[in-house]
């Protein structure tokens, strides 16, 4: 009776302490979603990537740095550079990620001043000048070889410049390279050996020409320029994926816009009228895009989505939270983009667009009204039209896996056409 009576006990103990341990993590969650919703969302987000195996890397060059998420390696099949919209982040791509073919090379990057991407005030964050930021920037070579120092010949016979402000290399290895193949106008002039006064090794570069510091496009850091990639754009990304196409065609080899923003539209979006009425009301600062409630975030979803989603209140309150210490910038970007000189940027460059296109709308878009898709598809010769009913301005978010099944089925009619050309 006792033995039984021990046995009880022993039992009645392990379900205390395996009910204790199930109770921490269950506790800790809880007090997350009252207490630290934001820190919850960062958390959910985190999980996410890793669950979709996407990676998290950062290109650094001079004091600038990209932040961007990819998956997958570059294969047969162009691979594709995403870029978000307004206040948003390389993450809101996540939801279409799920649907694409894991060996599908991925890139999502963060735009200019957005999350993990270098935020200063000297930058220009007009559409232009994001395009520019996304296509060149400066980079440093580090030399560290003589397969360095012929590496570095090969990128300057194609053209890009000299190589006078390369980082210290053991100069030794260097010196005079042989001349660019098939080219003698493109030789390269030799590269000239410094030492400091203590024979510690110092640059290597190429002779002064009174040629700019090495430009390399931000595409080439990453590994996107072996051949032409597809290029995706939604709302602001979309504006500055438009203008990247006309000002850099030899980068792309197709294009998709969602929504994009930086057209005249004949009818004005609902977001359109409330921004009058503000700014008739002199009450600029309340832009519907930026929220600083729970009551604004809220607002600013049912403006964004048709699709009506249940958040629960903390969860608004982690959303704000999370966007509040940014909202003074965004208020500077926005002001920025719907300037005069960002306002109708891609109307103003469409018509340069010689890849093929593909345009999704949400036929419920109350943002950027949907009469847009058709001024693109009266610009650009080879453009393919898409509107979705029952879908708002947040289409990677509302339609996911139909969004990616449009790219898919566009980039295999493109491959398809391709391979057409070459059997004929």
């Amino acid at each position: 009776m006792r033995l039984k009576s021990n046995m009880d006990l022993d039992m009645l103990n392990m379900f205390v302490i395996a009910g204790g341990t199930l109770a921490i993590p269950i506790l800790a969650f809880v007090a997350s979603f009252l207490l630290w919703p934001s820190a919850l969302i960062r958390i959910y987000y985190w999980y996410w990537r890793r669950a979709l195996g996407m990676q998290v890397r950062y290109a650094n060059y001079d004091d600038y740095q990209f932040c961007y998420s990819y998956r997958g390696r570059p294969g047969y099949r162009p691979s594709i550079l995403m870029l978000h919209g307004f206040s948003a982040h390389k993450d809101m791509w996540l939801s279409i990620v799920k649907f694409l073919p894991k060996n599908l090379h991925l890139i999502c990057v963060d735009m200019p001043g957005h999350e993990g991407t270098t935020r200063s005030d000297l930058d220009d964050y007009s559409i232009s000048g994001q395009a520019k930021r996304i296509h060149q920037v400066k980079l440093h070579h580090h030399i560290t070889s003589a397969e360095g120092c012929g590496a570095v010949r090969d990128w300057a016979c194609k053209g890009h410049g000299d190589m006078r402000d390369a980082k210290p290399c053991e100069s030794a290895l260097c010196g005079s390279l042989p001349p660019c193949p098939g080219s003698q106008s493109q030789q390269p002039q030799a590269f000239e050996l410094n030492f400091s006064n203590d024979l510690t090794p110092c640059c290597c570069f190429l002779s002064p020409n009174n040629a700019p510091s090495a430009p390399c496009q931000f595409v080439e850091c990453i590994k996107l320029n072996k051949k032409p990639f597809h290029l995706v754009g939604t709302s602001m990304g979309g504006n500055v994926a438009g203008v990247y196409a006309a000002q850099y065609p030899e980068d792309i080899c197709s294009l998709t816009l969602i929504c994009p923003a930086g057209l005249p539209s004949t009818t004005d979006s609902k977001f359109i009228k409330q921004l009058r009425e503000l700014q008739e009301s002199k009450r600029i600062d309340r832009i519907p895009l930026i929220p600083s409630t729970p009551e604004e975030m809220a607002d600013m979803l049912k403006l964004c989505s048709y699709v009506r989603f249940k958040v629960p209140q903390q969860i608004l309150q982690g959303l704000v939270d999370v966007r509040i210490p940014h909202n003074e910038f965004y208020r500077k970007l926005f002001l920025e983009i719907v300037d005069e000189k960002s306002r109708h940027s891609l109307h103003e460059n469409m018509s340069k667009i010689k890849a093929p296109t593909q345009v999704i709308w949400g036929k419920q878009d109350q943002v950027l009204d949907v009469s847009g898709a058709s001024v693109l598809a009266g610009a650009i010769p080879d453009c393919h039209v898409y509107i979705l009913e029952n879908c708002g301005h947040s289409v990677v978010v509302e339609r996911p896996r139909k969004t990616a099944n449009l790219i898919l089925e566009f980039l295999a009619l493109l491959h398809s056409i391709d391979n057409n050309k070459k059997q004929a």
